[in-house]
């Protein structure tokens, strides 16, 4: 994955005026960015869940600060606020990024296989059944 395939991509989302997706991000004090979220309606239909963790990114630096915890509970409440009630979010079986779904409360579900860069890999789903059961996100009282 480079920047060039996904510049297109991303001027398209953030121009979109679809409501139901959002893109979070996350910078330092100076202006540079160390890390965004998206997501939106769940993209594939063949589950049941309403919404999907598009994708969470931090740089090296910025990881285990809380930073990543607080980019995904924003895309989680802005689902809320639009009545998705579930969650799936989508990680290579090796990704180290599991162990903070699974901090984060994400029990894995579904695995799929998936070809990138010519090669056979495995992810997996991690869902929220309730979205007020995701991490610190404190929606109960909403």
């Amino acid at each position: 994955m480079t920047i060039e395939s996904r510049v297109l991509q991303w001027e398209q989302s953030i121009r979109s005026d679809e409501k139901d997706q959002i893109l979070v991000v996350a910078e330092q004090s100076d202006g540079n960015i160390v890390g965004f979220a998206c997501g939106g309606r769940e993209r594939e239909g063949k589950l049941s869940y309403d919404g999907e963790l598009y994708a969470i990114y931090l740089l090296k630096e910025a990881q285990q600060t809380g930073i990543g915890q607080q980019l995904a509970e924003r895309v989680v409440h802005h689902l809320h606020a639009l009545n998705m009630r579930n969650l799936i979010i989508w990680a290579l079986e090796r990704n180290s990024a599991c162990r903070f779904y699974e901090k984060m409360g994400g029990i894995p579900v579904h695995t799929q296989s998936v070809r990138i860069g010519g090669q056979e890999l495995i992810e997996v789903g991690y869902s929220w059944e309730d979205l007020k059961s995701f991490g610190n996100v404190g929606l109960s009282g909403v």
